[in-house]
């Protein structure tokens, strides 16, 4: 049996990479989503038109992480600034998100911060990653954290830095990041672990995450009728990379 509670909108930040008051919104029960993202209950799962690529690392990931309540959820007050990552993330030198003492995290920090992992992990130690800069890398948590609501979030993320493309949602394997908005309530950035079917009919989404109703870490069920839109990302081997200062990158042409 699918069960459906209300739940809380994902943080995103600022333009400029911090998050105020203002940026814990819930989502509009009328974000119009893009074409092809909006689920339809008795859909059928659909031939994978993408490459495999870190799927299976970002799975492996995932089942690194504890599911006994010892990674708890947390969502920071209005006025707090807090980027919701379980350990220290890193890049380029710098610190862009402490670790929290308790391993605690909320939904999209957690996502980001195995999306960072697998990556760095692909690209090499200490090595760029796709040839980023921390302006790159500020640029793709604030899409990944997303700005607006009904973003694609770490959709936008992905595609933008070259690293990933989106997948229709009928595509998805265990490992594909999502991000969900639900039809009149929030969002939620999750990790796609498998369809929950009727026959050959996909009646829910299962995914792994961090979610208040499980107290932290672990596997919950979206049936596709509560869901308003559902945005798949596939993070890319390295060899499929796109370019740094390519089309649609994260620095411009050039």
């Amino acid at each position: 049996m699918l069960v459906l509670l209300a739940a809380t909108a994902c943080v995103r930040p600022s333009a400029v990479g911090v998050p105020s008051a203002e940026d814990f919104v819930p989502a509009r029960a009328d974000a119009a989503p893009a074409p092809g993202v909006t689920p339809a209950r008795g859909a059928r799962v659909t031939a994978p038109t993408a490459p495999t690529g870190l799927s299976d690392a970002v799975a492996a990931a995932i089942d690194r992480y504890p599911t006994d309540g010892s990674y708890a959820y947390y969502w920071p007050p209005d006025d707090g600034v807090w980027w919701g990552t379980t350990r220290d993330v890193r890049y380029d030198g710098f610190l862009l998100s402490p670790a929290d003492p308790g391993h605690r995290s909320h939904c999209v920090g957690l996502t980001w911060e195995v999306a960072l992992d697998v990556l760095q992990a692909a690209a090499g130690p200490d090595r760029p990653i796709n040839g980023l800069g921390l302006r790159d890398m500020l640029q793709l948590r604030g899409d990944w954290f997303v700005r607006e609501p009904g973003d694609p979030g770490a959709a936008a993320a992905i595609e933008r830095a070259g690293v990933g493309v989106r997948v229709p949602w009928t595509e998805l394997r265990r490992g594909d990041f999502l991000q969900l908005w639900w039809s009149a309530s929030g969002g939620h950035s999750a990790v796609f672990d498998r369809y929950e079917l009727d026959g050959d009919r996909i009646v829910g989404v299962r995914y792994w995450s961090t979610h208040p109703f499980l107290g932290g870490i672990g596997y919950w069920t979206d049936p596709v009728d509560a869901l308003h839109a559902v945005y798949g990302a596939r993070l890319r081997a390295p060899e499929a990379w796109r370019r740094a200062g390519g089309p649609g990158s994260v620095a411009g042409p050039g």
